[in-house]
């Protein structure tokens, strides 16, 4: 423990562990699994990654201050701040690796219809069935109402919208013709076609909202700062060696860039905008 006495001096024994959750998708579990082993070996201490909490667990303990450092949507983020006043810090955000990213830590929505499907442009889609992964995704709902609001349409340009519960399975609902299309985060579209090209060969993508910016890795503001920014150091320098951009491909990321609450004001103002368009169910 001599080493976090040494970067933070106001440590107690009593702490053990740091806990460490992700928000998002199942792409971003190989890089948060490295990226607990990567702090545990830095700073000297556990730090611990249970993928196996469910989804409200994970926020209890995020609102709590239970879990330290987690990996959230944008929305969430700002949300939780601006609404709930629950103290969180951004401290970074990664730049994903592919063309999609420009080298920029954002991200955006594929629009994906069948390949075999007439739709050629968003507008094509007036009067279709979509698929949505929750109604309070950003990348997968409140982007596309936001983007409704801009053209002046209201949510009947969608009369029916159908709720998968996951990108992945919205995908799936729109191959095998559950659904015409759906907004799919790109981050997790680049992850998962790769690994199914019997999906990837079925999906097109007619249009691309974004870019926005990407989710943040935040911690409890109550975390003392020196700690804090001992984390976002390490964080900043994971790619500057081998074995750190090994562990960050395994989720598509290139590295991390810092970031602030400002940075997160174009989330704030496109949800701004969704709140015109409604969604009938």
């Amino acid at each position: 423990m001599a080493l976090l006495t040494a970067i933070h001096p106001g440590y107690e024994p009593r702490m053990q562990a740091l806990a460490q959750t992700t928000y998002l998708g199942e792409n971003t579990e190989p890089v948060c699994h490295a990226v607990a082993g990567y702090l545990s070996a830095r700073l000297g201490i556990p730090v611990t990654y249970d993928q196996a909490l469910s989804w409200e667990e994970r926020a209890r303990r995020i609102d709590s201050g239970a879990i330290a450092l987690s990996w959230i949507c944008g929305l969430l983020y700002v949300r939780k701040v601006d609404q709930l006043s629950t103290p969180l810090a951004p401290l970074v955000a990664p730049v994903m690796a592919g063309d999609d990213y420009t080298g920029e830590a954002t991200y955006s929505s594929k629009i994906v219809v069948h390949r075999d499907s007439p739709y050629q442009t968003f507008d094509d889609l007036r009067g279709t069935r979509l698929a949505i992964n929750e109604p309070g995704s950003y990348s997968g709902s409140v982007v596309l109402r936001a983007h409704l609001a801009s053209l002046g349409e209201s949510g009947a340009f969608f009369p029916e919208v159908v709720i998968s519960g996951a990108h992945a399975q919205s995908l799936r609902w729109v191959a095998d013709g559950q659904a015409t299309a759906a907004a799919i985060d790109c981050t997790v579209y680049n992850y998962l076609m790769p690994r199914h090209p019997q999906l990837s060969r079925a999906l097109r993508v007619i249009a691309v909202l974004g870019p926005n910016p990407a989710p943040p890795w935040v911690v409890s503001a109550d975390m003392p700062p020196t700690l804090r920014g001992q984390i976002k150091q390490l964080l900043l320098a994971m790619a500057a060696g081998t074995a750190g951009q090994e562990m960050l491909a395994a989720g598509n990321v290139r590295r991390f860039r810092a970031v602030t609450d400002q940075d997160y004001d174009p989330i704030r103002k496109k949800a701004r905008q969704a709140t015109s368009v409604l969604w009938q169910f």
